[in-house]
């Protein structure tokens, strides 16, 4: 995958669609974003995103401290 910033250069360096016979529309460059199924704590612990959601709060529980406390709860998983 290429981030948008690097094909946006290589769009400008190599406008010429021709130079290098390069048919951009059947190139999986410009495919969509695949989106992460599973995510890497800096402790080496595999998270998907139904464990990190399981980790947050409930709706019913909501006091005036909700974001500082979703935010420690989402942090456990990191």
């Amino acid at each position: 995958m290429v981030p948008r910033q690097v094909s946006d250069q290589l769009l400008i360096k190599f406008s010429d669609l021709s130079e290098f016979d390069f048919d951009y529309e059947k190139s999986s460059i410009w495919s969509p974003p695949v989106p992460r199924r599973a995510f890497i704590t800096p402790q080496g612990i595999v998270c998907t995103h139904s464990q990190l959601m399981g980790k947050l709060p409930s709706r019913r529980h909501e006091s005036k401290r909700r974001w500082p406390t979703c935010f420690h709860d989402m942090m456990r998983c990191l």
